[in-house]
């Protein structure tokens, strides 16, 4: 039985006392049963600064509760230094509503803002507020034609909201609080004329019922997006959704979630993003719960960055800018928000990131993979898509070199071996090191040939003259990537030269080249070579080409490793580049130009300089003790660390350091130099490394005599 005796379809005794507020244009007291709430409208000759010189108005609100509307003191938000996300949600669900009542061309150059003061609450209300502004509106309005202010009335609807909910199972509407509070689910209605809804919200989303298209652009209009160009981008973005489009009204309700973010998250947090603040969304969720039931969350896809508090954490793997979020719901049931990337240069770009972003959801365009990783430990820092098969391009070259280079190293060829280059060779099409037809090619012109200049005759010249013919090469290339590590990885030919069945990974790609940075160190030089000369043009000259990795023309650290492009496969590289003395491997694929494709990587490596730091614990040979040693030819031996010990550790995490050593109080002789004696190591953030302790010099056991006197001493004396 509902309070008062309610049936489930009957609302709560509603009241309206107009003009409560003498100074106000228009003012109302609204009450749905124990709810109370005082709506005013106040007229102002001006605008934002977004809409000036465009001679049209705005409708703004503003939304607060009494410290004793509720059974228990609230504190004003005032006195916090900040809004709370319910107040600023629902602050825009009523000026979003006013807007849709109203011709904001008719109204002029004039802002009205709504000011909802709740003096009692008993539930709804937001729906409460949302009914009495738009009264308060039309008081409001009706003083300003009378005053002669408008000539035309600029009202063309009328707004009314209710609540609706699940309560003990059974469907109910005007939820007062002890019904709100228990209800299974709630959503609250908002209408415009009779039957026409305007808005569903619940669980803090709104979803446009008659026309998704319009209520976004709708929802845009009413966004602060400066400068004007972007936010006309936005729109023209949603209105040209294509209708061939696989799934318009998923593509369109995916574009209503990042609007959503940037509504609730992105503009109002706007100064803590630039500082890359961590944000916690008062939502119970759902943006989060929103984010993954639309497919834009893949946990395994997730940073190493994590926080603590969370249940998961999750990178958003549709898109590229959103690598600079991390996401993820709290236990209590919030959705929080972490900004990773720095090198946004302002709130306007990241916007306009979001634009293409929405493109990205409208349109279905693959943007890419990418991962990123440290070299020496293999962590994966940041990843999308990573295990995701795609087309290596000419990134398949690494793996060409890397059999050069074996062969080399084990002493079957050596740089100065020429090979023939055949007809096949000579008539490969794609980027060419124009190694001429017939003639014998040093081996070493070859391998810069494929690394600097990315030569698809030259990987033929090299496939050729080692084993034989191309198909044998890459049956040696298929092995090659079983035997260290390569899980999804399948080669078809040597060049890259695009191919049915022919695929790899981000992930595959960093193992291959970390292998190849560790295995053959005396070649990898060649890899941050940014020019070679070989071969003549037709009128003889020698031809120079630049190496397409632009990194490599930077100061930052950045000295290899391969660019690759198809069609298809659009651009994509492989990085490697040393920062604070770390190295760092870094994997991007499908962007759609040379210059995109760089500028991605050097904000991937920014978010590394901003987001982690090279902590070093002990270099190796540093002194850990000294012990005693027990029947030795010396009482006591250095223990110093086997080799270096550092990581790579998140800013944040820097002092949550926990460090253990494993070591006797005393060891017994012999002893020798090297002999692993403990271990060290080191956790952050559930991120171990761990290193050996060894024996500094070797130590002989005493003579036979001597042990009697050891034995005696410690019998008798305890020494």
């Amino acid at each position: 039985m509902r309070a008062f005796d309610r049936k489930n379809n009957q609302l709560r005794n509603i009241s309206i006392e107009p003009s409560v507020l003498l100074n106000a244009d228009g003012s109302c007291l609204i009450k749905f049963g124990n709810t109370h709430v005082i709506c005013s409208a106040t007229c102002e000759t001006s605008v934002p600064p977004f809409l000036r010189g465009q001679n049209q108005g705005w409708i703004s609100a503003e939304y607060g509760m009494l410290p004793r509307s509720t059974h228990q003191r609230i504190k004003r938000e005032s006195t916090q230094g900040k809004q709370s996300g319910r107040t600023q949600e629902i602050q825009r669900l009523i000026g979003r509503s006013m807007r849709t009542a109203i011709d904001l061309k008719v109204l002029g150059e004039r802002q009205i803002i709504l000011d909802c003061d709740v003096i009692n609450a008993d539930g709804g209300t937001r729906t409460a507020a949302i009914t009495g502004s738009y009264i308060a509106l039309h008081l409001a309005i009706r003083s300003l034609i009378a005053r002669k202010i408008l000539r035309t009335n600029p009202l063309i609807s009328q707004v009314a909201a209710i609540s609706c909910g699940i309560y003990k199972g059974q469907p109910i509407v005007d939820l007062d609080y002890l019904e709100d509070s228990n209800a299974e689910v709630d959503a609250n209605f908002v209408f415009a004329g009779v039957e026409k809804v305007k808005d569903i919200t619940t669980d803090s989303s709104t979803l446009k019922v008659e026309n998704l298209k319009d209520h976004l652009v709708e929802r845009v209009e009413s966004l602060p997006i400066d400068p004007p160009e972007t936010k006309k981008a936005l729109i023209q973005n949603i209105l040209k959704t294509p209708k061939k489009s696989t799934n318009l009204k998923d593509s369109l309700q995916k574009a209503a979630v990042i609007i959503d973010i940037m509504e609730k998250v992105v503009l109002p947090h706007s100064s803590d993003f630039l500082q890359g603040a961590h944000i916690m969304v008062e939502d119970n969720g759902s943006i989060y719960d929103r984010l993954k039931d639309l497919g834009l969350v893949k946990e395994r896809f997730s940073s190493h960055h994590r926080d603590n508090k969370a249940e998961s954490d999750a990178s958003i793997q549709a898109g590229e800018i959103f690598r600079e979020f991390l996401v993820g719901k709290t236990k209590d049931g919030k959705t929080w928000f972490q900004l990773e990337a720095h090198s946004i240069g302002g709130i306007s770009n990241f916007v306009k990131h979001m634009v293409d972003y929405i493109t990205y959801v409208l349109t279905g365009k693959n943007v890419g993979q990418y991962g990123l990783s440290e070299h020496v430990d293999s962590k994966v820092l940041l990843a999308k898509d990573a295990y995701e098969r795609m087309i290596p391009s000419s990134m398949t070259k690494i793996m060409t070199s890397y059999l050069i280079e074996e062969k080399i190293q084990k002493g079957e060829v050596s740089f100065d071996s020429h090979f023939i280059v055949s007809e096949k060779a000579w008539r490969m099409g794609g980027s060419k090191s124009f190694m001429p037809l017939g003639e014998m090619v040093r081996l070493e012109d070859i391998l810069s040939g494929i690394i600097i200049q990315s030569g698809n005759d030259a990987c033929i010249v090299a496939a050729e003259g080692l084993y034989g013919t191309e198909e044998n090469f890459v049956e040696a290339m298929n092995l090659q990537a079983q035997k260290i590590g390569m899980k999804d990885t399948h080669f078809v030919n040597a060049s890259g030269w695009p191919a049915e069945n022919h695929y790899s990974t981000a992930y595959d790609l960093t193992v291959l080249s970390r292998t190849l940075i560790k295995n053959h160190p005396e070649f990898y030089h060649i890899y941050s070579e940014k020019y070679f000369t070989f071969g003549k043009d037709q009128k003889g000259q020698p031809i120079t080409q630049g190496n397409r990795n632009l990194l490599l023309y930077k100061d930052i650290g950045c000295d290899g490793i391969k660019t690759g492009y198809t069609d298809d496969g659009g651009y994509g590289m492989v990085a490697s580049c040393v920062d604070d003395g770390r190295r760092y491997i870094m994997v991007i694929n499908g962007l759609s130009s040379m210059k995109k494709r760089a500028n991605e990587a050097m904000m991937l490596l920014d978010w590394i300089k901003q987001n982690f730091i090279h902590k070093k614990f002990y270099d190796k040979g540093d002194l850990i003790k000294e012990v005693d040693v027990w029947l030795g030819v010396r009482d006591t031996v250095q223990l110093v660390t086997a080799e270096k010990l550092s990581m790579v550790v998140p800013r944040s995490n820097q002092g949550k350091v926990d460090m253990k050593i494993s070591i006797p109080s005393t060891l017994s002789a012999p002893l020798k130099a090297g002999d692993i004696v403990g271990k060290v190591s080191v956790t952050i953030d559930n991120d171990a490394q761990e290193i050996d302790i060894l024996a500094k010099e070797s130590i002989d056991k005493v003579g036979f005599l001597k042990r009697i006197a050891c034995y005696f001493n410690y019998l008798f004396f305890n020494k």
